[in-house]
């Protein structure tokens, strides 16, 4: 007999269906569907994706599930894994307080590849994987505890995964038992100096996900209570809680209080990198005595008070970094992937500029996050006050949303030189059109990359 948040789940998934989806809900899904394409054909080269290809190249079975970019597939759970790291390398993909939900989506989109599931079924189960995840962190801070936002979307995973492989009830009672009996993740991960597995903790928790889903589907059995039992999540991870699932018709699903992003960086450092675009030309840069940033306490324990994020070494600590993005804007007026090479992330120029920030904790911030991003710049120059400024809702937030034209424009950017025009415009026709198609292949067809 299962517990009470498994039944939950369970129940959940079983009651949506296409129909039952809001039009409005059914957009914004393909709105982050192209979204995460994208990031994952910007993340091809990406050293940690090679890897990640490299794995999955290796192993073949009878469900054969694409990889983005590739001609060859895979099983489903290293697609998950290799779709996963492309998308979250570049830290360009969407975000939800508590995590990245579509780190699970290149899960998603393998699976549906290899069980020949239509545009639709696809769009269900990115549904489910958003609104679990979501629901599932709302009541919860599993950063403060010390846990990764794996643990989580495995779970996500697992659900949005068993109703594309339309498990039984009992089935479904498995993969989710599984997927939370063994997806807690710590978060020593995003710590510190990072690594390359800062892109592929994620998409691991996701295959996990996807692997519990697919051995629930073979008869295996999980744990009768894996959220109340002795030692089970509640006890042993994030206390008890609970959690609200909202009706499929309406139209503020989570995904739809999902944020874009519009710098390939750390989400909460997108109000500092928006302020810094909109001071930089207002100052000179040799006349810069100091820059001051206050900003809600995630953002400041996050990025701004660690000593590895003031010294950083790697591309992936460098996008982590507050004072390494605030200095780069105002020197460059913007910041792209490029600004993220060795030789930029060590520019004697960007050190000295970072030397003269300080980042501190606005408590009235911290209380307003994450309905807002309250982050607030001064800076002074040798001949007194220069430029300040504000910024609650930077570009992408639900309350300053990336346009339609937007994302096709950050789209267009990160597969330039990587797919052809005709291919490209193919694919985004493809994308926005997703629920009239009969099935996800030529998202793997369209999405090859140029020789």
């Amino acid at each position: 007999m299962a517990d009470q948040p498994t039944r939950q789940l369970s129940e959940y998934i079983h009651s949506v269906s296409f129909p039952r989806l809001a039009a409005e809900t059914v957009r914004e899904t393909k709105r982050h569907i192209i979204d995460s394409v994208g990031c994952a054909i910007g993340g091809f080269s990406a050293p940690p994706s090679i890897i990640a290809r490299r794995m999955a190249e290796q192993t073949q079975g009878h469900l054969k599930a694409g990889v983005l970019g590739e001609q060859w597939k895979t099983s489903p759970e290293l697609a998950a894994f290799a779709n996963g790291v492309m998308t979250r390398y570049l830290d360009f993909n969407d975000t939800y307080p508590g995590g990245h939900p579509s780190d699970g989506l290149g899960a998603l989109q393998g699976l549906a590849d290899a069980l020949g599931s239509t545009g639709k079924e696809l769009l269900v189960s990115v549904y489910l994987l958003y609104e679990i995840f979501g629901s599932l962190n709302d009541p919860l801070q599993l950063r403060e505890r010390g846990w990764d936002q794996g643990t989580f979307l495995s779970l996500a995973v697992a659900c949005a995964a068993g109703k594309l492989l339309d498990l039984s009830p009992e089935a479904l009672n498995n993969a989710i038992a599984i997927a939370a009996s063994d997806s807690p993740t710590t978060r020593q991960t995003r710590a510190g100096e990072l690594t390359q597995w800062k892109a592929c903790a994620a998409p691991n928790a996701a295959r996990n996900g996807l692997f519990a889903a697919l051995l629930a589907r073979e008869g295996m059995t999980g744990p009768t209570l894996p959220f109340e039992g002795r030692h089970g999540l509640w006890e042993q991870v994030t206390g008890p809680f609970r959690f609200h699932l909202a009706a499929p018709e309406e139209p503020s699903a989570v995904i739809g209080r999902t944020w874009y992003k519009y710098f390939p960086i750390e989400h909460n450092a997108q109000s500092a990198a928006t302020l810094a675009q909109q001071l930089q030309p207002r100052l000179v840069l040799s006349n810069v005595e100091s820059v001051a940033i206050d900003t809600y306490w995630v953002a400041y324990s996050e990025i701004g008070a660690e000593p590895e994020k003031w010294t950083p070494k790697t591309r992936e600590t460098a996008d982590h970094s507050m004072p390494y993005i605030v200095a780069t804007v105002l020197t460059h007026g913007n910041i792209y992937l490029h600004h993220f090479e060795e030789s930029a992330i060590q520019d004697p120029e960007i050190r000295n500029l970072m030397a003269k920030i300080t980042v501190r904790e606005d408590k009235e911030y911290s209380s307003v996050y994450p309905a807002k991003l309250a982050t607030r710049m001064k800076i002074t120059t040798r001949t007194g006050p220069g430029p300040s400024g504000e910024v609650l809702y930077p570009k992408g937030h639900p309350q300053n949303p990336l346009t339609d034209a937007e994302l096709e424009e950050k789209f267009r950017s990160l597969s330039e030189g990587r797919l052809a025009p005709g291919p490209l415009d193919e694919l985004l026709r493809f994308l926005w059109n997703l629920e009239s198609e009969a099935g996800v292949a030529p998202l793997f067809n369209l999405a090859r990359q140029t020789e």
